[in-house]
């Protein structure tokens, strides 16, 4: 490793929480024009709720996939997470207690899969598995810290594995959402029968 390597996701990595957001607004909006006047008296306000419930699970799925935007920089003694020139943390590599693994919504309303560094005050760190190179970052977090326990830790969970699977996730994440839209479309124009 060299004395700083930086760690990102790509710009469709990057832009996969915003795509998915949209595709959940545009599937609400889609299924909200289905609601009838003659099945509910007032339509035009279960129609704003559904979109509105739209729109706010799409900025549950922005607020939460922003882990996805940052800079994971490998320092000296710690790992620095950049989200913006103002808004950067760093955690020690001393304090790092434990490495897992979390699919998604093992925890609440986190829907990126994500490498888990915990620390000693019980902070989960979270890094997408939609990394570039995520299997390399490990290597390098592994080498960087040099302490046998997390290497266990990282071996357990087959960590290396898991977070090399960054392009696969990208395209699962882009098709997902094409299959949302299409799955609102054919509903709000075909229907349901029954």
């Amino acid at each position: 490793m060299s004395a700083e390597a930086s760690y990102r996701c790509s710009k469709a990595g990057v832009w996969l929480p915003r795509v998915l957001a949209a595709a959940t607004l545009i599937a609400a909006v889609l299924i909200s024009m289905r609601i009838d006047d003659s099945v509910i008296g007032n339509a035009s306000y279960a129609r704003g709720a559904l979109a509105a419930a739209g729109g706010f699970l799409g900025l549950v799925i922005i607020r939460t996939g922003a882990w996805a935007g940052a800079i994971y920089r490998l320092r000296d003694d710690a790992l620095e997470i950049c989200f913006s020139a103002k808004d950067r943390r760093e955690l020690p590599f001393e304090q790092i207690n434990s490495l897992t693994y979390d699919v998604p919504f093992a925890r609440r309303r986190q829907w990126l899969p994500a490498m888990i560094l915990v620390d000693r005050f019980g902070v989960a760190w979270r890094v997408p598995s939609i990394l570039n190179h995520g299997d390399q970052f490990v290597r390098d977090l592994l080498a960087a810290c040099g302490r046998d326990d997390l290497a266990s830790f990282a071996s357990a969970h087959r960590l290396e594995a898991r977070m090399a699977r960054y392009a696969r996730r990208v395209q699962f994440g882009y098709g997902l959402a094409l299959l949302i839209v299409i799955a609102a479309t054919l509903y709000s124009t075909l229907g349901v029968p029954g």
